[in-house]
């Protein structure tokens, strides 16, 4: 009995040394204590992923395009977190019209990234190219003008309703691209129609502060405004999926406008949050991935780009 006790002894030791050393690795220290089923963490990472990589993408387009007039490549650096958190639970039927030129949009809704990259690498193939990438992606056409843009989106949302169809449509608009006159014409219109449709005001880029003005017309005009930090990808998200649930039910559109909730900087300034930067700060809190992982992810899609030259 005595040896069979001191076996016994040395086994569980062996195991407790080993359970130590688990939680004492990488691994262990991602494992989450607890995972919201509202907020899975296989979302957080995908959106992390997607926030660090189309960053990456737009700089590496505007290297691509650098002395051509011919092409431009929309400015979206600050505002990954809208459009991630907008596009992310978004399904095959619906579709985005965007409120820069490029196309990179598409590559947020699933386009190839050689088809994205098409839109703006110079080669004989590249309306194809282009094409397949709008196709694919969901991504309408580009519609430069706001308010055309607008009533562009209201005629889609229209004809999904008119369809019975449970699809919608995301519309961006940028931060004072078009006037509160043309706001509350199209958003009295969209709550008298019970269109299915999400407008979202982006942020005006490298604002340290903002009013919600528009989504106090909407109120106005029967459609729900929401104000949410436009740097905050979980918030963002959790709206976005909110409104994407009211369009599903019928229960018509829904205005997001991502306002700059600015933080202050060593050197005493405000200045607007990064989002990647909360992003990976919460992630980690919450031990949803190492750092390790969050370092591949950009090393990952910079090897991506070089080779796709």
């Amino acid at each position: 009995m005595g040896a069979a006790v001191g076996k016994k002894e040395t086994k569980d030791t062996k195991n407790k040394k080993s359970q130590q050393a688990a939680l004492k690795s990488p691994e262990a220290a991602s494992t989450p204590v607890f995972e919201n089923p509202l907020m899975p963490h296989a979302v957080l990472r995908e959106m992390y992923r997607k926030l660090v990589e189309s960053r990456l993408l737009e700089a590496h387009a505007r290297r691509l395009v650098r002395g051509r007039r011919s092409v431009t490549v929309g400015k979206t650096a600050g505002q990954e977190a809208c459009r991630v958190s907008l596009t992310q639970g978004l399904g095959a039927g619906d579709l985005v019209m965007d409120s820069q030129p490029g196309g990179l949009a598409g590559y947020l809704l699933g386009a190839s990234l050689a088809d994205t990259l098409a839109v703006v690498r110079p080669q004989q193939d590249k309306k194809k190219a282009a094409a397949v990438a709008v196709t694919t992606s969901r991504l309408l056409p580009f519609v430069a003008d706001a308010e055309a843009r607008l009533y562009a989106a209201l005629g889609v949302g229209l004809l999904a309703q008119q369809m019975q169809r449970k699809d919608g449509v995301v519309i961006f608009v940028e931060h004072n691209e078009t006037s509160d006159r043309v706001w509350k014409r199209v958003l009295t219109l969209a709550a008298k129609q019970t269109l299915p449709v999400i407008f979202v005001v982006l942020a005006k880029l490298g604002a340290t502060k903002g009013k919600d003005h528009v989504s106090a017309i909407a109120h106005k005009c029967g459609v729900p405004g929401i104000a949410v930090d436009a740097s905050d990808t979980v918030a963002l998200y959790r709206v976005a999926q909110e409104s994407v649930g009211r369009i599903r039910s019928g229960g018509g559109a829904a205005l997001i406008e991502g306002l700059p909730f600015p933080a202050m900087n060593v050197k005493g300034k405000d200045t607007p949050e990064d989002p990647i930067a909360l992003l990976r700060g919460y992630m980690m809190h919450r031990q949803v991935s190492p750092e390790t992982w969050m370092n591949e992810v950009e090393q990952s899609f910079i090897k991506q780009l070089k080779s796709s030259r």
